[in-house]
């Protein structure tokens, strides 16, 4: 049959004829340019099956499916260094996401023939959007799992003022600058209502990427945090009714039925579906005593099920599968298997395809057609600083300073993925043209990309001093409330952490106070529900061998809760990378005035006997804690004191059963470093079930004949006068200390004090070793390299780890046949810096992380302040 080839118009561009039985039509008309195609053949259409083509044909490739997997395949590899670019610059992922996508679109290197018929060629783009559409619907469902709707609860007015003021800007200024670019007869004609798009794209914050970046910042637990994430949750859920709105308004099934059949529908899910949902998984679960492949299916197949009864509703597809995620069990473990099991292939490797998909869209050339720039630069600025100038008026009404106020702004700015598919749905319904779509899109780009950094830069949290009287053990003693901050990582170090502190003798004149703090690494794939638990315990379930262990951590501080009666737990998360998790536990132990913190040892006891390391990162979170800690810090090494208590598999109802009487020996050679732990151990010398010795190593004739202390010009440059006067003060205060605990003991039959004098480190050891197959527990202080006991002469070449010092790494070493555990106590003291004579806490790079050490530990170089003025003045 001859080739027809279509007639020609006024408005006609070009005709393109690029094999015989194939012609291409350009068009031009107000919106831009149309793209029309005529071939001469009668074939059923499939998605994976094109036209039979000819031997000769230069597409070797004759289906759509190796297309597609190139372009899978092209999709990831740029997205890869780009994020890793924006990682580097602290840039949102989002922002990666959507540069990838240009990148390969028309704006970036789209243009190019090759790319554009042999990547991307026009016939198949149909099977690409169908997939970006499918990792669409399931991204969905993941955000509607990160949504916490408990949130909710805590609504107060000047949230709820933040995010209405916000959605209000946002339609004005969006439908005022829409009406301007397309020239329309006013915001209320037939082309100007079109702008309702732009003004829900602009009113929508990103609920999961706020909470990512208030992570990050450390922002999550400050008023400003939580403010926002109660705003953005507000303006997310408008969003999305707005979004249903505006789809049934414009939609060609019938404005009515589509908005009152989907309302209609997401009310029978959380009426109905709901519960029914949450009795049937519980009840399934609890018969199979687990979470099967079977469940984790049921649910997939319910995410499609509600994204077809939505679309067949007239509303998007996305609209159902949100739903069904808000409407999961709360709290039940089969959320954290759904995230594990599909959200790294759907995040990493599906989503790339509809940020490629919106990336094709993108023509940054469209944007300037029969438009001034200056009109263009315009809305864009204007699309940037609505809701900060929203946000920014409020929070002056309400009181808040106005460096926060405009932190607060920018965080109400985030954008996410939610306001690329608005844009996007109102591309695919035609409402909104090439150069609409690209001008939103753009702005979407600036205002989060600017977001972050700007924070990073030049804001920081404005915290109200805590005045902490208590810093240290020696400063509680036997009265007042003992506030304990205890760090775990997994159960394990939970079980052994709990029984420490089951010998802590708690009193009706001296309560514990323990916070528990769950330590979790911030990944791509961590939920953003977890973030932001503040006193209430989730994890996720791949933190861990099994996944329902996450609930026996928590369940072994609420037994030691039940079990004493003068304790109090509280059970807090804290998420974030490892090279800033030290910010974390250093700033809860400021607001809530703890004055001793536990960190576990990043070696654990195996099944063999012996200790291997878990996580590297673990020992550079230590040390530099150790550095910037505002109290006391003690480092547990554990050789089966979570062995003591088997947590109940069965729930809180298990009893615990109290062990045999337990050995404690506490080593003491002098220092405030040993002073510390004697304290602690005398805490424990009023247990019933502990028998408490402590050790003293006194000086032998032949050690008296050298100088205690090292001579010469000291790492702080101190003469050997100062040397000798730091001695005589420390040598002082170990009297007194050990005057009192022994005349306060002397009654205790569970008490034992002993003297042991040695004249070397060789000695100490002799001493230990005779010691140690009849205790349970060593509790030791870490000890200082500027005042260095010459009793440990010879000792020093053994310190392979500094976080526990010189006696405390002998203890801890493989290379010692000691098989109890050990604990390594750091008295908290104010420090000089090196280069300046005001006193002040030593810090440590924030940029110490990953594979990295501090080369000299700055606690080893310090110098005390002895001013008793200043003691004074702290207390």
């Amino acid at each position: 049959m001859a080739f027809r080839t279509p007639a020609a118009t006024n408005s006609t561009l070009a005709i393109l004829r690029p094999s015989p039985d194939l012609a291409i039509v350009l068009n031009k008309n107000g919106g831009g340019i149309n793209i029309c195609s005529w071939k001469n053949r009668t074939t059923m259409f499939t998605p994976f099956q094109s036209p039979p083509v000819r031997t000769t044909d230069p597409h070797v490739a004759g289906t759509s499916f190796p297309f597609f997997l190139m372009q899978l395949f092209i999709g990831n590899a740029v997205f890869r260094p780009v994020f890793s670019l924006a990682k580097f610059l602290r840039i949102p992922r989002f922002v990666a996401q959507m540069l990838s996508g240009i990148l390969l679109g028309p704006s970036g290197i789209g243009e190019n023939l090759l790319v554009r018929g042999f990547i991307f060629p026009y016939r198949y783009a149909l099977v690409l959007e169908s997939f970006a559409n499918l990792a669409l619907v399931y991204n969905m469902f993941l955000v509607g799992l990160e949504m916490d709707l408990s949130l909710m609860k805590r609504v107060g007015s000047k949230a709820l003022s933040i995010a209405i003021t916000g959605i209000l800007f946002s339609f004005a200024v969006a439908m005022f600058f829409y009406s301007e670019v397309v020239k329309t007869d006013g915001i209320f004609s037939k082309e100007g209502i079109k702008g309702v798009f732009w003004a829900v794209t602009l009113s929508a914050t990103n609920f999961s990427d706020l909470v990512r970046i208030l992570s990050d910042l450390k922002l999550l637990r400050t008023e400003i945090g939580k403010t926002a994430m109660v705003a953005a949750i507000i303006s997310d859920l408008l969003a999305w009714l707005h979004l249903i709105l505006i789809v049934s308004i414009f939609t060609a099934v019938g404005n009515i039925w589509a908005w009152a059949t989907t309302i209609t529908f997401g009310i029978f899910c959380w009426f109905i579906v709901r519960p029914f949902l949450s009795w049937a998984i519980s009840r399934a679960t609890k018969a199979k005593k687990r979470v099967t492949d079977n469940h984790i299916t049921f649910i997939l197949a319910g995410v499609l099920l509600c994204g077809l009864i939505t679309d067949l509703s007239g509303a998007h597809a996305i609209v159902g599968a949100f739903m069904f995620g808000i409407i999961m069990p709360e709290g039940h473990i089969i959320r954290d298997l759904i995230v594990e099991k599909i959200h790294n292939f759907i995040s990493a490797i599906l989503m790339p395809l509809f940020f490629l998909s919106s990336g094709l869209r993108f023509n940054f050339s469209h944007m300037f057609i029969g438009t001034s720039p200056l009109l263009i630069v315009g809305t864009v600025i204007a699309n940037c600083a609505t809701k900060i100038i929203s946000t920014y008026l409020v929070s002056l009404i309400y009181g808040v300073p106005p460096k926060d106020g405009l932190a607060l702004g920018l965080l109400m700015n985030t954008k996410g993925i939610l306001a690329q598919v608005i844009v996007n749905v109102g591309r695919d319904m035609k409402v909104l043209d090439n150069k609409t779509f690209t001008i939103m899109m753009l702005s979407l780009l600036v205002m989060t990309c600017l977001t972050k950094p700007i924070l990073y830069l030049t804001h920081k949290p404005t915290r109200i001093p805590r005045q902490n009287k208590k810093r240290t053990i020696e400063k509680v003693k036997q009265h007042g409330e003992f506030r304990i901050l205890a760090c775990v990582h997994n159960l394990q170090n939970a079980l052994s952490i709990t029984n420490l502190m089951r010998a802590c003798n708690p009193t009706s004149n001296s309560p514990l106070c323990i916070f528990a703090m769950h330590l979790v690494e911030l990944t791509g794939r961590t939920a953003a529900s977890i973030l932001i638990t503040n006193n209430e315990y989730r994890t996720r379930g791949d933190q861990f061998n099994n996944a329902e262990s996450g609930t026996h951590i928590v369940n072994a501080f609420e037994h030691l809760e039940e079990e004493k009666s003068f304790v109090r737990t509280h059970t807090v998360t804290a998420v974030s990378p490892y090279d800033t998790m030290h910010d974390d536990i250093c700033s809860m132990a400021e607001d809530k005035c703890v004055s001793f913190i536990i960190l576990p040892y990043h070696r654990q006891l195996t099944a063999t006997g012996t200790m291997e390391k878990v996580n590297d990162e673990f020992a550079n979170i230590n040390q530099i804690v150790l550095t910037t800690a505002p109290c006391s810090v003690g480092i547990l090494v554990d050789r089966g004191m979570g062995a003591l208590h088997i947590a109940s598999q069965h729930g809180p109802g298990d009893s615990y059963v109290a062990p045999k009487r337990k050995q404690v020996v506490m080593f003491f050679l002098g220092g405030a470093d040993d002073r510390e732990a004697l304290m602690y151990a005398w805490r424990m010398g009023g247990y019933p079930n502990i028998e408490l010795t402590v050790v003293r190593f006194v000086a032998g004739e032949e050690a008296s004949r050298v100088q205690m202390y090292q001579k010469g010009t000291g790492v702080d440059g101190e003469s050997e006068l100062e040397e000798e006067l730091t001695w005589q003060r420390e040598k002082e205060k170990d009297s007194e200390c050990l005057y009192e605990f022994t005349f306060k003991t002397m009654n205790l039959s569970s008490v034992t004090y002993i003297e042991k004098v040695v004249n070397d480190g060789s000695e100490i050891i002799t001493v230990i070793k005779d010691l140690e197959d009849k205790y349970d527990l060593c509790i030791v202080g870490r000890g200082e390299l500027g005042v260095k006991s010459k009793l440990l002469k010879g000792l020093s070449d053994w310190e392979s780890c500094q976080e526990l010092g010189i006696i405390g790494d002998i203890l801890a070493s493989s290379n010692f046949s000691l098989r109890s555990s050990v604990l390594v106590v750091q008295q908290y003291c104010n420090v000089l810096d090196l280069n300046s004579d005001s006193p002040k806490l030593a810090t440590a790079p924030s940029h110490i992380g990953a594979g990295k050490t501090i080369g000299v530990d700055p606690f080893m170089t310090r110098k005390r302040i002895y001013n008793d003025d200043d003691e004074a003045n702290e207390d």
